[in-house]
């Protein structure tokens, strides 16, 4: 996992446990006992984070293909096209 992930991560206006669930689904988390295994979260604990991160969240589609937001701003794709522009 690259520094630079990292800081993304812990920049992002989220509570620490949904930081780590970020973190454990960039390391290749796909569930909910991943995110658990990864993080030591507790079931309950990983699962707050994770609708915390759904409520935080916006997909954008783009040629069947979505793109993930925390509120960023700017976000390209790697045409260096806007994500949020048709």
């Amino acid at each position: 996992m690259s520094a630079r992930l990292l800081g993304w991560a812990w920049d992002q206006p989220v509570s620490p446990q949904a930081k780590l669930a970020l973190l454990a689904l960039a390391d290749g988390g796909e569930n909910i006992a991943d995110i658990v295994r990864l993080t030591g979260l507790t079931t309950t604990q990983a699962i707050d984070a994770m609708t915390e991160l759904a409520r935080a969240m916006l997909v954008l589609w783009r040629d069947r293909r979505p793109y993930f937001r925390l509120g960023e701003v700017g976000y390209v794709d790697q045409d260096h096209r806007p994500i949020d522009e048709g």
